[in-house]
């Protein structure tokens, strides 16, 4: 059967047979009688063959000359079957996914590289993926390290969004256990105050670092990890300036006053981190980049349990994870072997030089055999590859983590292959 106009339907089966069915509504030239017959005939055909499908860029749908109306269905799954089916004149039925990528960006130095020249790569980096069509930009903090500048993602989310038109800019993230929520919540509306509806807030619960580093951060104060629920729902009020009456800051307000408040998002990787956004109703972000392992239990949980806030009305996920992208698979393995080797030394317990290394240098490094170990598990934290092979491997993770939003980062020596693997990338996946 050839429909009439083309549509992009995702669906899921509920548990008692049931479909739901989310999405914003484009018409151009369409009868809505024709449209919703059109629709539930599509939903039917669905229902009753469970149809296959495949893959149709966003370009080759735009591009489609019978086009005139569109179902974008995007919205949370929360059951245990989804798929996403769309009809188009005169073509077989096809599947469309429909994917937002953004970037992380940790401003690793390269050896023999200055901090001030990676600092101005990281902004350059936003004003190119800005043009890609990535949707947000977030920055890193780490301390006590030679190889990582993004020390200060305030600092750095003021200057790089001052230098972009569009793009969201954020923290990925804020280590809130270090500091004072009230203080955080000033920095944040500062920044939403100079760029309204553009700023991200992303904390998590990560230590920082060794324990003089964190004592160094808290000036001498022993502070606890599991302080940490408490802290996000005292920033959420300092947001907001409507902590209940009880609490000991009632009377504190926090300006300045805005018109909007930072877009909260908790980083995690286990199911605690999904459950404290769940439970205060933010968006979560799941980093695959750490670790894969408890991710389709740790987002699933938060999809399940999503409380609705003031700052959220319905669940809101993506997925953190290393791309290396290249022309060739032999050409993105390559340039991946130095990001290999800066795992390595980011992960050793001893003080190392965090600076990531050449290529030249990863491939005259002979590896121990329990470092061959290593580098072998710490490559199911990333996707290396070409275009295409890169593009069906997201989509494969997509379905896997019933995510539509992935934040990408890449760690290679060179800048301009960095540029590259993200252009490539914005490519296959029709961005622009």
């Amino acid at each position: 059967m050839i429909l009439d106009s083309w549509y992009v339907i995702r669906i899921e089966l509920l548990h008692k047979k049931k479909l739901a069915l989310f999405g914003q509504f484009l018409f151009d030239n369409i009868k809505p009688t024709q449209f919703y017959f059109n629709l539930l005939l599509t939903l039917i055909i669905v229902e009753i063959f469970r149809l296959p499908g495949k893959y149709l860029s966003l370009k080759e749908i735009k591009n489609g000359k019978s086009q005139r109306a569109c179902l974008a269905a995007h919205f949370f799954p929360y059951t245990d079957t989804s798929f996403v089916i769309g009809s188009l004149q005169e073509t077989d039925r096809k599947k469309v996914v429909l994917l937002k990528l953004s970037v992380l960006d940790q401003s690793v130095i390269p050896k023999g590289g200055q901090a001030s020249r990676t600092l101005h790569e990281t902004v350059q980096l936003a004003q190119i993926t800005e043009e890609l069509g990535f949707t947000r930009f977030w920055v890193a903090e780490h301390h006590n390290t030679n190889g990582l500048a993004g020390i200060s993602p305030e600092v750095l989310i003021a200057h790089i969004a001052s230098n972009t038109k569009r793009i969201r800019v954020g923290s990925g993230g804020i280590l809130l256990p270090q500091y004072s929520p009230y203080k955080v919540s000033e920095n944040f509306k500062v920044l939403e105050a100079l760029f309204p509806n553009r700023i991200d807030l992303g904390v998590g619960r990560s230590p920082g670092g060794s324990l003089p580093t964190r004592l160094a951060l808290t000036d001498g104060i022993k502070k606890s990890l599991n302080e940490f629920p408490r802290q996000i729902k005292d920033l959420q009020g300092f947001l907001y300036n409507d902590l209940p009456k009880e609490h000991s800051y009632y009377d504190v307000m926090t300006s300045p006053f805005t018109d909007s408040v930072p877009q909260m998002w908790i980083l995690g990787v286990t199911q605690r981190g999904g459950r404290i956004a769940a439970e205060n109703g933010t968006a979560f972000t799941y980093g695959h980049f750490i670790t894969p392992v408890e991710g389709q239990e740790t987002i699933e949980y938060y999809f399940t349990n999503f409380q609705p806030s003031r700052f959220l009305s319905k669940p809101k996920v993506n997925v953190c994870i290393f791309v290396v992208c290249a022309s060739s698979q032999e050409k993105a393995e390559e340039l991946a072997l130095s990001q290999d080797l800066w795992l390595l030394a980011v992960e050793n317990k001893v003080r190392e030089d965090t600076r990531i290394p050449s290529v030249a240098e990863a491939k005259s490094r002979l590896l121990t055999a329990e470092e061959r170990v290593r580098v072998q598990e710490n490559r199911k934290r990333m996707i290396i590859g070409t275009p295409k092979k890169v593009r069906d491997e997201i989509l494969r993770v997509s379905e896997l983590y019933r995510t539509e939003e992935f934040m990408i980062i890449t760690n290679i020596y060179d800048f301009q292959e960095k540029i590259q693997s993200y252009t490539l990338l914005a490519e296959a996946f029709q961005l622009a």
